[in-house]
């Protein structure tokens, strides 16, 4: 079994990562704010019961066996006490919240916390979730988190070559990666996750060409898929079309206007 382990110890490593809070670069965050301070410390300030005051994180098309496993350090400054989860969506049956709710531990030291739980059902994302993200409402911080990913299927998560830079097109930030992963059949899955080089937002209804895959991860025949996405407007509610020929150019079409795409596609090798 292969493990990929994800290490948050920079900024940029959270950047996009909490939903509903503001970041302010200021030591201590403000009601509904979130900051990274000096000591490398996520400070998390979640005032409101309507607001998403966690860390969320998906990891897509995992398959039964594959195991997710979180340790980090949190600590409570007040308020409901932060927790872990991992919550799987959609897909064939979706699994539910697993979650560390019984956990109680002293508010205002350091404590260790883990979650580790094997994938027993499909399902098309799984979300592993740090902090308060129910109704609760609580000040805490994080440090030493990270996240690990054990698996039977051959993994790249840093195929950077994607796409020429001449496109306008970048899959290279921290926050977007991509990666192929291939099964004991040899069928492809791609995750692919882009944004626009210049920061400039997909215009609705435009065509975009974005790349051309590499060989062996080309489809046999012409592949029409959907967008996921987050609206200007609205997060996480982008949609559209997008397409790969059989020579690998991958385009798309956004049915809205989009700040950041992502796609999930699944096809067999030539």
């Amino acid at each position: 079994m292969r493990s990929v382990l994800f290490q948050f110890r920079e900024l940029n490593d959270y950047t996009g990562l909490f939903a509903g809070l503001g970041f302010t670069t200021n030591e201590t965050p403000a009601d509904n704010e979130w900051c990274f301070n000096s000591k490398k410390e996520v400070h998390v300030k979640d005032a409101s019961a309507s607001v998403f005051g966690a860390l969320s994180r998906s990891f897509n098309w995992l398959q039964i066996g594959d195991i997710i496993e979180i340790k980090c350090e949190v600590y409570s400054v007040s308020g409901v006490l932060p927790k872990i989860a991992i919550d799987g969506v959609g897909g064939i049956s979706n699994p539910g919240l697993v979650n560390t709710a019984g956990y109680t531990y002293t508010s205002g030291t350091w404590v260790p916390i883990t979650l580790k739980y094997i994938i027993q059902k499909l399902s098309n994302s799984y979300h592993v979730l740090l902090g308060t993200f129910t109704a609760d409402t609580g000040e805490y911080k994080i440090r030493n988190l990270s996240i690990k990913i054990s698996t039977n299927t051959n993994i790249n998560f840093d195929l950077t070559s994607l796409f020429p830079y001449g496109t306008g097109y970048s899959d290279v930030s921290a926050t977007y990666k991509s990666s192929f992963r291939k099964d004991v059949n040899g069928n492809v899955t791609l995750i692919l996750n882009c944004k626009k080089v210049d920061g400039t937002n997909f215009v609705a209804g435009v065509n975009s060409t974005l790349g051309t895959l590499p060989l062996g991860y080309r489809p046999t025949q012409a592949i029409r898929f959907s967008i996921i996405g987050d609206t200007v407007s609205a997060p996480l509610g982008g949609w559209g079309v997008g397409w790969i020929t059989p020579s690998g150019i991958l385009n798309i079409r956004p049915g809205t206007e989009l700040k950041d795409v992502g796609f999930l596609i699944n096809y067999p090798t030539q």
